[in-house]
């Protein structure tokens, strides 16, 4: 999905101010109104593309978390298009009622979701799991970590400070 919104010309902004408005622009604009990233649904590599198709419901706001808008996270996070996938299964997993992400983004304490990758898809997606696992330095980790958290604050509506009261902040939350 990142290469063909690259390829048509699309630039994703540096500055955050600017990701902002561009996310703010996106979730405002009705769906006949948005422009696809592919001439049909259906597979494109080893991803199912159905735009429309919500993954579930996230709150706070209860807001539907679609396969777009979760990809157009997923680029303005720097996800490679591999990495797409694992963010889906993610927002899915946190969206079903038994994870109560309900309980985990309005709390005043600092919880956040935290992903478990197993098997030979750590290897594939470079995600690392020895030495400094929660550090910096992977963009996999990072990067798919960041698409939950766009996530859930562009589409759940998950904000410091107004929804979310933790009293000490932490670091998984970036």
């Amino acid at each position: 999905y990142r290469k063909a919104l690259l390829s048509n010309g699309f630039m994703v902004p540096s500055n955050p101010e600017r990701r902002r408005w561009f996310s703010e622009y996106l979730e405002t604009r009705r769906p006949e109104n948005r422009a696809r990233l592919t001439d049909r649904t259906g597979w494109h590599g080893r991803v199912f593309v159905t735009p429309d198709e919500v993954i579930g419901t996230l709150p706070p706001e209860n807001r539907a978390a679609t396969v777009w808008n979760t990809a157009v996270n997923g680029v303005m996070a720097g996800c490679r298009p591999e990495y797409f996938p694992a963010v889906l299964a993610a927002i899915s997993a946190i969206s079903d009622e038994r994870f109560s992400l309900q309980g985990v983004v309005g709390s005043t304490h600092m919880a956040t979701p935290v992903l478990v990758f197993n098997g030979p898809v750590c290897q594939r997606l470079g995600i690392n799991y020895g030495g400094n696992l929660l550090g910096p330095g992977f963009r996999a980790n990072a990067t798919i970590g960041r698409a939950v958290n766009l996530v859930l604050k562009n589409i759940g509506g998950s904000y410091a400070g107004t929804t979310t009261k933790s009293v000490f902040g932490q670091g998984g939350r970036f």
